[in-house]
């Protein structure tokens, strides 16, 4: 077995949005409502002006498709540490492409911008540099920024052979990892699930495999992705397409519009003026109240 993350997409480059997961369709539209959903893409006033960052946004594809269905006015900024996958993202005229990691996109100074997306990203990051990221991620941020991450879990439904479902509960961080993290950073914090059941042609899931479209696959030598995908075809023999279910975890953070010094002061204003008090009161682990909630 080996371990080639980085090589793995400068390889798949170019063939990278043909993938079921990264093409455009049914799937991808699902992908689009949830996200703007959660960034409030949606919401009035609209987000027209809002400048938005893509982290780890690969082509540019899902970038752009946001771009079209909310006719942002700016730019929107794709940032990714492969320039083989931002070179896909030149046909895309409402996306600027910045070749950097997600760690050292957080640590630039001169960042501001509304909303920032980490899609299938974050798995990717050392653990020990999580809470760094979301530190530099929340001070870039304009007050009442929201930042979405979208992750998986670790005990997933996809039709994988046994050693790839090995190698992805030991790359598939838990979701807690990063939500403590973006609490930490000062983020009021929300987690949602949401499920979409995939059907899809077996003979179009094994030629994803065979071509590598998921990172979980860059572990493996060629002999052993073939004698992987013998074992799927074994275990599917007869079958003709596969059904399963694909769970996103969405992972809202929103910064606050005030700080806890600015909350405070607005209470005392309230209270000496005889105007009983809306702000919400800072606790005493991170000085600002903190959401959490599944459905």
């Amino acid at each position: 077995m080996v371990g080639n993350e980085n090589g793995h997409y400068e390889e798949i480059a170019a063939g990278y949005e043909d993938a079921f997961f990264y093409a455009a369709g049914a799937y991808q539209d699902h992908l689009l409502e949830k996200v703007s959903l959660h960034l409030r893409f949606n919401g009035r006033p609209g987000p027209k002006k809002l400048r938005f960052v893509d982290l780890g946004g690969g082509t540019g594809n899902f970038t752009q498709a946001l771009c079209d269905a909310h006719k942002l006015m700016r730019k929107a900024i794709c940032v990714d540490p492969f320039q083989e996958m931002l070179d896909q993202a030149t046909p895309y005229t409402s996306v600027e492409t910045l070749c950097l990691g997600a760690v050292e996109f957080a640590q630039e100074e001169n960042q501001v911008y509304d909303r920032v997306l980490l899609k299938e990203v974050v798995h990717h990051v050392p653990d020990a540099e999580v809470p760094g990221m979301y530190s530099g991620l929340f001070k870039q941020l304009t007050p009442g920024g929201i930042a979405l991450t979208v992750t998986r879990p670790q005990e997933v439904d996809y039709p994988l052979f046994e050693a790839a479902r090995q190698v992805w509960r030991e790359n598939q961080p838990a979701a807690d990892i990063y939500v403590k993290a973006m609490e930490a950073a000062g983020f009021c914090t929300e987690v949602v699930q949401h499920d979409y059941t995939v059907t899809i042609k077996k003979a179009a899931w094994l030629s994803m495999v065979r071509a590598r479209f998921w990172s979980t696959f860059s572990h493996f030598t060629q002999e052993e992705l073939d004698a992987g995908v013998a074992e799927l075809e074994a275990q599917f023999q007869g079958q003709e397409e596969l059904t399963f279910d694909d769970r996103l975890l969405f992972l809202v953070g929103t910064k606050p519009s005030l700080t806890p010094e600015q909350a405070g002061d607005l209470r005392s204003a309230f209270l000496r003026d005889g105007v009983r008090a809306t702000v919400p009161q800072p606790n005493s682990h991170q000085g600002w109240p903190i959401r959490w909630k599944i459905r």
